[in-house]
């Protein structure tokens, strides 16, 4: 038999462990209700053990003055007896002095060598409690815990002294309890102490909850704001903080601000390179041309190939530079609907697309987290692309997936082969190196696609043909009724 891996089960709890820890490092509510709760629990348990030990002392005291009581009765009661014993004259208040094992006695010893021992009725058969005083002057000694049989009595004695035939006598007396009687008060006491302990941690970790909550609500309030700006819903932080918050709205402000022109800037950038590219790149095609026109034919192919090649390199990067840039500064959502309408009319001017049946299933209440030119750029390719290719028919619809929404465009034309898509959209390949009709316009709208956190992806259409289908995040100001009037929804 082989024996258990207690190695791996130590390992796997120890990783548990460490998760937990960490996510409760990671949130600042955890952290602030762990703090809590090991406060309020260390707060609680001191409470409970100091008001136990004063009800203790209390108890006690009550037991001890009622003992004392006792005490000066058996003192008032005590006479010595002729022949030099003592007697007590007259029975204690206390009926369970009489009744045996109550719990309650009392003792006189005599301290002479030939003194006897008088006890209550209720010691019955006991051996009395070993009691000693050795308090001067009558005063009264306490004791606790004195063995009797098989339990222990608080005990209350004082030694008088007695004068017969010009003689002092010395005179021991005790009155005894029951610890039991205080060890029961006291786990009645914990009983109730207990649930009471509970239910206020339960009211005060409620109230902590509360407190937690109404304290970090600035922080959600200012997190659904930041995630409004990420979404471009507004421009900036609003609204007003506790002082403690509005310095890093102040802070976050500022930092939007900046990084808003820094990304103007970057866009004239962008700019002035595609200006500054153009020209040159314009020249170099004349002159290919020319050597071309003076029978070089060779090397002035040559020169136009690598002229395309840097031109689509250049137009490439010059779009995704511009889509980031407009992503990180975008003011509001695009409405989907209504610009791919836009583009549909421009399609059926191009050269066939008058032929095509063209659907738009998409919900006029859509909005993309997405700049208009950027998605005009990529829905514009795509629908360039099914133009060329579609047999007769091209359909746009929509799919939400929480907060994302897959825009479709599918054509009923020969589609591409799977192993050609699987090249087209793996990581790293160029897409303009693929087959013809998924050129540039193909990886251009992959690229605007990606820099907005999405992705483009190609399968087979339901139609037969070609499925491109573009992921984008949904904008900040999309209604609710998205799934109910043409984005379907899975």
């Amino acid at each position: 038999m082989t024996a258990p891996d207690t190695n791996t089960g130590v390992a796997a709890g120890s990783l548990t462990r460490g998760g937990a820890l960490r996510r409760v490092a990671g949130s600042l509510a955890a952290r602030l209700s762990l703090f809590a709760t090991v406060t309020l629990l260390v707060a609680l348990g001191f409470y409970g053990y100091a008001l136990r030990d004063s009800f203790e002392d209390h108890v006690s005291e009550r037991f001890y003055r009622e003992l004392e009581a006792h005490l000066a009765q058996l003192t008032v009661a005590l006479e010595l007896a002729e022949g030099g014993g003592v007697a007590v004259v007259d029975d204690l208040s206390d009926p369970r002095f009489e009744r045996p094992f109550s719990g309650l006695y009392w003792i006189v010893r005599l301290s002479d060598e030939d003194g006897g021992v008088l006890s209550s009725r209720s010691l019955w058969d006991l051996p009395p409690p070993v009691v000693s005083s050795t308090a001067e002057g009558g005063r009264i000694e306490r004791h606790r815990a004195l063995p009797l049989g098989r339990t222990r009595v608080l005990a209350v004695s004082r030694t008088v002294i007695l004068e017969q035939e010009g003689r002092d006598r010395r005179v021991l007396l005790a009155v005894a309890l029951d610890q039991r009687e205080l060890t029961a008060a006291l786990e009645d006491f914990d009983a109730r102490s207990i649930r009471l302990i509970l239910l206020l941690a339960g009211l005060l970790a409620i109230a902590v909850s509360i407190q937690i909550g109404f304290g970090l609500a600035p922080l959600r309030r200012l997190r659904a704001q930041l995630q409004e700006v990420a979404q471009g819903g507004s421009g900036g932080l609003s609204g007003r903080f506790p002082g403690e918050v509005q310095r890093l709205v102040d802070a976050l402000n500022a930092l939007l601000e900046a990084r808003g022109v820094m990304i103007a800037e970057a866009r004239a950038q962008a700019g002035d390179l595609a200006h500054g590219l153009k020209t040159p790149l314009a020249v170099m095609a004349a002159e290919a041309r020319k050597l071309r026109s003076e029978g070089r034919e060779q090397a002035g192919a040559e020169l136009l190939a690598q002229i395309e090649r840097m031109r689509r390199h250049v137009e490439r990067r010059l779009a995704q530079a511009g889509a980031r840039g407009r992503a990180q500064a975008l003011d509001q959502p695009t409405s989907a609907h209504a610009a791919i309408d836009k583009l549909i009319r421009a399609m059926r001017a191009a050269p066939g697309g008058d032929a095509l049946t063209w659907e738009n299933a998409i919900d006029p209440e859509l909005r993309l987290a997405i700049h208009p030119i950027d998605f005009d750029e990529v829905v514009g390719n795509l629908l360039d692309n099914a133009r060329k290719w579609a047999g007769g028919r091209v359909r746009l619809s929509a799919i939400r997936r929480g907060s994302e929404v897959s825009v479709l465009i599918e054509d009923d034309g020969p589609g591409v082969p799977a192993a050609d898509r699987e090249r087209l959209t793996k990581r790293g390949e160029r897409l303009d190196e693929a087959l013809a009709g998924a050129g540039l316009g193909l990886a251009i709208a992959a690229d605007l696609v990606e820099a907005y956190g999405g992705v483009l992806a190609l399968s087979q259409s339901q139609l037969g043909g070609l499925e491109a289908r573009a992921t984008l995040p949904i904008g900040a100001g999309t209604v609710s009724s998205l799934a109910l009037s043409g984005a379907r929804q899975r």
